[in-house]
């Protein structure tokens, strides 16, 4: 019985594996600058940001909400096109 050496199959692997991790990495890739071009349908310069609130948070929540309500009272809901 004749033994042979595992080297060559290590490499078919090796080579398999970055030509697949090569593939993905290509398809990953792809799917990102898609992402990036997707338009957003909003205006980023009017974004509303909200900052979480530590501590006394309960006690301040009606605060905080009567606060939100009065920022959204100057929104406008555009329709859905």
């Amino acid at each position: 019985m004749r033994h042979t050496p595992c080297f060559p199959w290590l490499l078919i692997y090796e080579i398999a594996i970055a030509l697949l991790v090569t593939i993905c990495t290509g398809l990953l890739l792809r799917s990102l600058v898609a992402v990036v071009r997707i338009d957003p349908r909003f205006r980023m310069d009017h974004l509303l940001v909200l900052k979480s609130v530590r501590g006394d948070y309960w006690r301040n929540l009606n605060r905080t909400l009567d606060s939100i309500a009065t920022c959204l009272a100057g929104c406008v809901i555009f329709p859905k096109r």
